[in-house]
């Protein structure tokens, strides 16, 4: 009974081709990448990109997906961990990426959903030296500026 349900047992679970290229070609936007908060930085970086342009400035991106956005936009990533919500592990990971910001030394950060959230260093900065501000472009709450 074995050698007949092996081959029969693996038939059944092989996916309909009908049903899965219709869901590879026609499905929704919401399971693809980039998804439409790491979109949404995009935009912001290259806002952030002419702004700093124009005005002769530096600045870098601080977020989720920072290598990406970098790749996509050509902005310097100011993030060492690989999700901003790391920084609060420990307060080795609070130094580490405060130091490196130090390096990095933006005259302006752009900053992802996540990146955004992280200002809860006194009067909401970050490592108290990065403050909300607002650049053209750039979605409220998405853009900082060295103190």
């Amino acid at each position: 009974t074995l050698v007949i349900s092996l081959p029969l047992s693996t038939l059944l679970l092989l996916p309909n081709p009908s049903i899965e290229l219709d869901r590879i070609n026609q499905g929704n936007a919401t399971p693809r990448w980039p998804k439409p908060t790491i979109t949404a930085s995009i935009s912001d970086a290259r806002a952030g990109l002419n702004f700093a342009k124009a005005n002769n400035a530096t600045i870098a991106f601080f977020g989720a997906s920072s290598n990406y956005v970098s790749d996509a936009t050509g902005i310097k990533s100011a993030a060492i961990l690989n999700s901003p919500f790391d920084l609060y592990m420990s307060q080795e990971t609070v130094t580490v990426t405060c130091e490196y910001l130090e390096v990095v030394k933006p005259d302006y950060l752009i900053l992802s959903d996540e990146g955004a959230a992280l200002f809860q260093f006194d009067n909401q900065t970050l490592c108290g030296t990065y403050a909300f501000s607002d650049i053209s472009g750039v979605r409220s709450g998405r853009a900082a500026k060295r103190i």
